[in-house]
C-alpha cells in the first residue's frame, strides 16, 4: 500500500505541476494576445474623451452662438419694426405736405380772386367817392345859387 500511496502521492504533485504549468501558460498567453487590447482600449478611452471634450466646446459654442444669432435676430426684428414705422410716418407726412400743397394752391388762386373783387370794389368806391364830391360841390353851387337868389330878391 505504500507504493500506491507513494505513487498517488506522485501522481498528484504531477497533476499540481501540470496546472501550474497550464496555468502560467495561459497566464503568458492571455498577456501576449490580451495586452495589447488593453492598451489600445486605455488609447483609445483617452482618445474618446478628448473627443468628448471637443464635443462639449463646439456645443457651448454652437450655444453660444444660437444665443448671438437669436439676439441678432430680435434686434433684426426691432429695427425692421422702427423701419416700418418710420416709413409709414414718411408716407403719412409726405401725404400731408402734398395735400398742404393743394390746400395752398387753391388759397392761392381764392387769394388772387379776393384781390381782383377788392380792386374791382376800391375802383367802385373811388367812382362813388368822385360821385359824391361832384355832388357835394353841386350842391354846395346850387346852395349858393339860392342864396344868390335870395339875396336878389
Amino acid at each position: 500500500m505504500q507504493y500506491f500511496t507513494k505513487n498517488f502521492n506522485m501522481l498528484l504533485f504531477f497533476l499540481v505541476i501540470l496546472a501550474t504549468t497550464v496555468n502560467v501558460v495561459a497566464a503568458v498567453y492571455y498577456h501576449s494576445t490580451y495586452g495589447g487590447i488593453e492598451e489600445e482600449q486605455n488609447e483609445n478611452a483617452k482618445t474618446l474623451n478628448t473627443c468628448q471634450n471637443n464635443l462639449k466646446d463646439k456645443e457651448f459654442r454652437l450655444n453660444e452662438l444660437s444665443a448671438r444669432l437669436n439676439t441678432q435676430q430680435s434686434r433684426e426684428s426691432e429695427f425692421a419694426d422702427q423701419f416700418v414705422e418710420v416709413r409709414e410716418g414718411a408716407e403719412s407726412l409726405e401725404q400731408e405736405v402734398t395735400r398742404l400743397r393743394t390746400d395752398k394752391q387753391i388759397l392761392q388762386s381764392r387769394i388772387g380772386v379776393v384781390e381782383k373783387e377788392l380792386e374791382e370794389q376800391k375802383s367802385k368806391v373811388s367812382v362813388q367817392t368822385e360821385d359824391i364830391a361832384s355832388l357835394f360841390r353841386q350842391n354846395k353851387k346850387l346852395k349858393d345859387d339860392l342864396n344868390d337868389c335870395e339875396d336878389e330878391n
